[in-house]
């Protein structure tokens, strides 16, 4: 009787960990490499949606010539943060979604509004529409400090190839403060 008993509260405190929302209901963060700010709210326990604007700041190059441009982009995915519940359980930070994460987002990029161009230098097309799945990794760390490596593909109207980004960035307090 007495192992039964035992048997059964395992399976009771077993799933528990299952019912926790691990993703903080909205974080609002401010990015520096590519100056922008972007927002990440939860639409199911390991789900979100993230949506940002910004600068995308890139070059042509050729020899020791390049022609610098300044772009605005938007952008909305969706997440799914796939191993959240296993760093609960280990005992690591979910802070602000510190987690790693699959994704799939669109993102529009506007003409460039600066521009220095050189006329010898192609530097391709600079503006449109384009999907990117992509694999992820988000941490917060204790200064609120924000890093995020993410790599994948992209298709666009004008073909197809490796999408990616690193963001360094800061992460804002929201009014009931962190979880970890």
């Amino acid at each position: 009787m007495l192992i039964s008993y035992s048997g059964f509260s395992q399976r009771l405190t077993a799933p528990t960990t299952e019912a926790v929302n691990y993703l903080e209901r909205s974080v609002w963060r401010l990015t520096v490499l590519a100056p922008g700010i972007l927002n990440e709210s939860r639409i199911g326990p390991k789900s979100g949606v993230m949506a940002s604007r910004g600068l995308s700041i890139g070059r042509g190059t050729i020899s020791l010539n390049f022609s610098p441009y300044i772009n605005t982009y938007v952008s909305v995915g969706g997440r799914y943060f796939y191993n959240l519940s296993r760093r609960y359980v280990k005992g690591k930070s979910t802070k602000f979604n510190s987690a790693n994460y699959l994704m799939i987002r669109t993102n529009y990029t506007f003409p460039p509004f600066l521009i220095d161009y050189e006329p010898r230098i192609t530097i391709g097309v600079l503006q449109g529409l384009s999907v990117n799945a992509l694999w992820g990794i988000q941490r917060t760390f204790q200064s609120n400090i924000y890093l995020n490596f993410a790599t994948g593909v992209k298709i666009a109207p004008n073909g197809y190839g490796l999408a990616g980004n690193f963001i360094v960035g800061y992460t804002f307090l929201n009014k009931k403060g962190p979880r970890y």
